[in-house]
């Protein structure tokens, strides 16, 4: 495996023109820093931060664009070992647009020596290539590396994983857009609640209207003569029946608003199933004499149900199949035990 050892690495100190940085006087709390830092080889301090960050750190070389150091983080990062990375170039790694972009800085630090171009204030975010294609997002950063006495040679460069921010940044995008259509949601059914309890409050005092016509015309019939007793009482079964249909479809909008606003109960009680089935049947008998409505049903079958929901139930299917034959049709009405 070919290994380069780079004696004496530090960050560079060069600046904007290839000035060196000024060193101010040495206060006593950075001396005593110094002297602990002179204690540890510069060789020996750089090798271990190398070889144990957990960021992928590579080395390349300035001139030619070679991978000159390659770390273990960089191996599981981008699947390449060190013996398979190393005197390749670090293009290897990136796809063609972020290679250009890399050529352009890496000529113009080596042209001019000016460090601006590599150093940012932030990692920047890119896409980067594995050894088996994949394009991946890693945060990037360059530092230039010096070795004492020569001229500029050697680029660190640090990439971590960013896949894990950006599952993060998607999974709190997908709870705001859940709490928003939840906000949106909840604000529909405050709307609905609305518009049902005042269509609510706007058609019963029609029903009631209703009803007292029917009660006037029955007691006109009951002093009137044959014919026009007969009529009047056909007309009051009919307003009836229309009150007692719009009466049930404001039972409706209200159970509807109950079970939108989560207030809906059943009122549960053992009950015989037949005789309450059967009422329904004579009921539906005597709105449509042009149906055939049969009912069967075992002795004795009780269940432990609403009984007001079970009878809503059943008159709005028998409902259903008598809008569906206008005409008349057989209507089997079982009550069968589980």
């Amino acid at each position: 495996m070919l290994v380069h050892t780079l004696p004496d690495i530090r960050p560079s100190r060069t600046l904007r023109g290839g000035q060196a940085r000024p060193r101010s006087s040495t206060s006593p709390t950075r001396r005593c820093k110094s002297s602990v830092a002179d204690t540890l080889s510069p060789a020996v301090t750089f090798e271990q931060l190398f070889m144990l960050s957990r960021d992928a750190l590579i080395v390349s070389d300035v001139g030619s664009g070679q991978i000159v150091r390659w770390n273990p983080a960089a191996e599981r990062l981008f699947g390449y070992s060190a013996a398979q990375a190393i005197g390749r170039s670090l293009e290897l790694v990136m796809p063609r647009a972020v290679a250009r972009l890399h050529r352009e800085q890496i000529a113009h630090y080596a042209r001019t020596g000016e460090a601006d171009v590599l150093l940012a204030r932030v990692p920047q975010a890119r896409p980067a290539l594995t050894a088996s294609r994949e394009e991946i997002r890693v945060e990037c950063s360059m530092a230039p590396l010096e070795v004492p006495g020569s001229p500029p040679r050697y680029v660190l460069h640090t990439f971590r994983d960013a896949r894990c921010l950006e599952e993060e940044e998607k999974h709190a995008l997908g709870l705001a857009r859940a709490e928003a259509a939840l906000a949106e949601t909840e604000a529909r059914l405050r709307r609905c609640e609305q518009l049902l309890a005042e269509s609510t409050n706007q058609l019963q005092p029609c029903v009631d209207r209703a009803k007292r016509t029917s009660e006037r015309l029955a007691r006109v019939a009951s002093r009137g003569d044959a014919d026009a007793k007969d009529r009047l009482a056909l007309l009051a079964r009919v307003v009836d029946g229309r009150a007692e249909h719009i009466q049930g479809v404001l039972d409706q909008l209200a159970k509807t608003a109950a079970i939108e606003a989560g207030t809906f109960t059943l009122n549960g009680e053992r009950v015989n199933l037949a005789p309450l089935v059967g009422r329904v049947v004579v009921s539906a008998r005597a709105r449509s004499a042009a149906h055939r409505v049969s009912f069967g049903a075992p002795q004795g079958l009780t269940a432990l149900v609403d009984a007001a929901r079970i009878q809503q139930v059943l008159h709005d299917l028998i409902d259903r199949a008598i809008r569906r034959n206008p005409r008349g049709c057989w209507i089997d009405v079982d009550v069968r035990r589980p």
